[in-house]
């Protein structure tokens, strides 16, 4: 049975062992005394039970994406997220600004199919009315113009 001053040294020279094994620098050497502690030292001392403990770790696995280099950090993820939200939110708008104006162009080709008369503006600010050829290509124009913004 050990007592406490041997207790002592071993927990001492585990807590050595422990140390240089994280700095990996150094050797580490084990020997027993004449009273049979063990002791853990840096250097070999020539001891008769004295023999070198091989300390040994190594790197843990890293993954396939962490090898090559390519694995985005927080702050390019946090961009990538924020870029999509903000198309998301483009997106959105385009299609908002898509069915307005599909409506309004609906609403001018009914407009043109019940007028009996339309007019333009010239340049002084006079009406000018649209012979039957002009209307037909003023619809078309507005049958155009929902084809593009409804589909």
């Amino acid at each position: 049975m050990m007592n406490f001053k041997q207790t002592a040294i071993l927990v001492a020279g585990s807590a050595f062992l422990l140390a240089g094994a994280s700095s990996l620098a150094n050797d580490i050497y084990k020997y027993t005394d004449e009273n049979g502690v063990v002791h853990y030292v840096d250097r070999p001392t020539n001891a008769p039970s004295e023999e070198r403990v091989l300390v040994a770790s190594r790197k843990s696995a890293a993954s396939p994406r962490q090898e090559s280099g390519d694995a985005p950090d927080w702050r390019e993820r946090r961009a990538q997220r924020q870029a999509a939200e903000e198309a998301a939110t483009k997106a959105k708008e385009d299609d908002k600004e898509r069915a307005r104006l599909c409506q309004q162009q609906r609403e001018r080709l009914e407009e043109y199919k019940v007028a009996s008369r339309l007019y333009r503006m010239d340049e002084q600010g006079e009406r000018v009315y649209l012979d039957e050829a002009e209307i037909e290509e003023a619809r078309r124009q507005v049958q155009n113009q929902i084809e593009e913004h409804c589909s």
